[in-house]
């Protein structure tokens, strides 16, 4: 168990989560980043769960790993979970220099009204920032804070390995010829014995 750099996600029912991680997973099999996708269940509070992702995922899958699972494809109804994504900023994420070496908190704004952002929130920090996945939206600072910077301290006590989840590659399937050579074939046969 990771608590370095994981996801929180509160408020989901446990096959909804599996569904969505499973959906997630697929999605970015051929990247190696969801390899293997480990959940915990927390014991202490119901329907909260601690999400771990391959160690070298880097921050820009991150991001939109918390924005997948806030917004998952497969969903068709508006649900009131949260999700929380927490790591510290190295030199290798593409984020302001300045931010090298802090603790950043991932959400989903509610104020976000086009589905493709990620907010944080760093540590001891005075704004929020908009994290877009657009071209030249990818850092643009709010001008206000929305909430404090919030982690919760955990041990690996607080939570029960609920399942691991493995990304599985679709391979588009290969048309058989089948049926339709068989047509063919009575096609011609047919053409031939009216000669």
């Amino acid at each position: 168990m990771n608590f370095e750099k994981y996801i929180i996600v509160n408020g989901l029912t446990k096959k909804d989560l599996n569904d969505f991680v499973q959906e997630l997973a697929n999605l970015y099999a051929d990247t190696g980043f969801t390899k293997e996708v480990k959940i915990f269940e927390s014991k202490i509070v119901a329907n909260e769960f601690l999400i771990n992702f391959s160690q070298d995922t880097g921050f820009e899958r991150f991001k939109y790993f918390v924005n997948f699972l806030f917004y998952p494809f497969s969903s068709e109804h508006d649900s009131n979970h949260k999700v929380y994504g927490y790591r510290t900023l190295s030199q290798g994420d593409d984020i302001n220099k300045e931010l090298y070496g802090k603790r950043i908190q991932l959400y989903i704004s509610e104020n976000d009204e086009d589905g493709d952002n990620v907010y944080g929130i760093p540590k001891n920090w005075t704004e929020s920032i908009k994290l877009g996945f657009a071209y030249g939206h990818e850092y643009v600072p709010t001008g206000k804070k929305e909430f404090d910077f919030f982690e919760k301290t955990y041990s690996r006590s607080d939570f029960s390995a609920l399942r691991s989840i493995y990304g599985v590659v679709n391979k588009p399937k290969k048309k058989k010829a089948g049926c339709s050579l068989f047509l063919v074939m009575i096609i011609l046969i047919g053409i031939i014995c009216v000669i």
